[in-house]
């Protein structure tokens, strides 16, 4: 079965989004909802034969599935 993981949800700055995503696309988000955000999320690989994660949101109607999270190489500076 699934063990538990350490994970770490933050909320990205805009220069981050727009890293990740492109000036554009965020920048079009936010005008059609000045409210939208972007959320990210660190998590360690719980056990050798986990092939990805699974990001569960609540927006005031129940927890629902609204991502997969895919494991990448991590270092440590």
């Amino acid at each position: 079965p699934p063990q538990p993981i350490l994970f770490k949800a933050f909320e990205l700055s805009y220069f981050e989004a727009v890293q990740a995503h492109g000036q554009r696309t965020v920048d079009d988000e936010l005008a059609y909802n000045p409210d939208a955000g972007y959320v990210a999320v660190v998590a360690q690989r719980s056990q050798n034969n986990s092939l990805n994660a699974q990001m569960h949101t609540d927006a005031g109607t129940g927890y629902e599935n609204s991502a997969v999270i895919q494991y990448c190489e991590t270092a440590q500076l």
